[in-house]
């Protein structure tokens, strides 16, 4: 089986892990402008099946996702000639708003772009890459099965990869937030509710109260219960949740769309970051 050559667009966090899945299993480009030697986006395209985009979208002025690096990522790509039928298809791993992703697709229908959103954690993203439980893809059908048949028969990914029935590029986007989201507020119920079992007269430890509401984990879930959190500290902190967080309200209110429960969310965390206890 002939190795095929892939297109990675920023070495970070997200990119280096996809760069571990693949190593060996295909040839690699590789564009960053923090590496010595980077390929051309040209270069990228004229000789690539996909490309994927791991660019960082960090929070910007007001929450919004700051989408410079991808918007660039995008119109390099484009003007390189990737677009049409035998273009490389654009996949993009970033954190992109479901808006920009329709705005894109508005601009550059014959965009052959993929959504693949990654669910990395920072300290651990070559492992969890390769013990990748889901593989959500948003696109054309067709253009979804390239990509899902470079993973399961060209990386090193042993996971299960499940994939979910069939989204667009603008649904897999909004599933990112989604997830992250759903995670942050598990964390801040979780701290509210400590709060409030410290409260009783309870002879009981915390932890072996977790310990008893875990034995039901089918129902419950396993992750992002532990108060406090993997860094010793209250509520929910990290690269990830906080922009991705604020990205969402800050849409939603560009679409007068309320979101009580997810501007408590944020309000209780800065609250819950402060503390020492």
């Amino acid at each position: 089986m002939s190795r095929p050559c892939i297109g990675v667009v920023g070495v970070g966090t997200v990119g280096g892990a996809l760069v571990a899945a693949f190593d060996g299993e295909a040839e690699v480009l590789l564009r960053d402008p923090a590496l010595d030697r980077s390929s051309s986006m040209e270069e990228l395209v004229a000789r690539c099946s996909v490309v994927f985009l791991c660019v960082p979208t960090p929070e910007g002025p007001g929450g919004a996702a700051d989408l410079t690096a991808y918007q660039d990522g995008v119109d390099r790509f484009v003007a390189a000639g990737g677009v049409g039928p035998t273009a490389p298809i654009l996949c993009v791993r970033s954190a992109v708003p479901p808006h920009a992703i329709a705005d894109t697709l508005a601009k550059q229908p014959q965009l052959r772009l993929v959504v693949a959103p990654e669910f990395l954690r920072q300290r651990s993203a070559v492992a969890d890459m390769l013990a990748m439980r889901t593989l959500v893809l948003g696109g054309a059908p067709e253009d979804c099965a390239v990509v899902e048949r470079l993973f399961r028969e060209h990386s090193h990914v042993t996971g299960p990869m499940r994939t979910p029935p069939p989204l667009d590029a603008v649904a897999a986007s909004f599933l990112k937030y989604q997830a992250n989201c759903f995670l942050a507020m598990k964390v801040t119920f979780m701290n509210e509710l400590r709060d409030l079992f410290d409260a009783t007269p309870s002879g009981c430890s915390w932890e072996a109260l977790q310990e008893a509401f875990h034995l039901d984990h089918e129902r419950f879930g396993t992750t992002h219960w532990q108060v406090p959190g993997p860094d010793g500290r209250r509520g929910w902190g990290g690269h990830c949740l906080p922009k991705d967080v604020a990205a969402v309200r800050a849409w939603a209110a560009e679409q007068s769309v309320p979101t009580p429960i997810l501007d408590a969310v944020a309000q209780r965390n800065e609250g819950d970051r402060a503390r020492t206890d």
